[in-house]
């Protein structure tokens, strides 16, 4: 059965309906942390730059204010 569907009007499907296990999104979330934020930030301004883009990026996978905290401290 052959279904046309106009891929111009559809929404892109969020992180957490592709990969819903929790510890997966975490995982990512290390991986991205590891990757854009390894050399850590110098001043105050760089600091708060990349706690922003980090916030952004657990936004995007789903992962609550409290599970971001416990990823960085754990």
């Amino acid at each position: 059965m052959d279904v046309d569907i106009d891929d111009s009007t559809a929404a892109p499907l969020p992180i957490v309906t592709i990969f819903p296990n929790p510890t997966l999104r975490e995982d990512i979330y290390l991986k991205a942390r590891d990757v854009f934020f390894g050399t850590g930030a110098l001043t105050t301004s760089a600091r708060a730059h990349a706690n922003s883009i980090a916030q952004i990026i657990a936004d995007h996978l789903g992962l609550e204010p409290d599970r971001r905290a416990w990823v960085f401290t754990n």
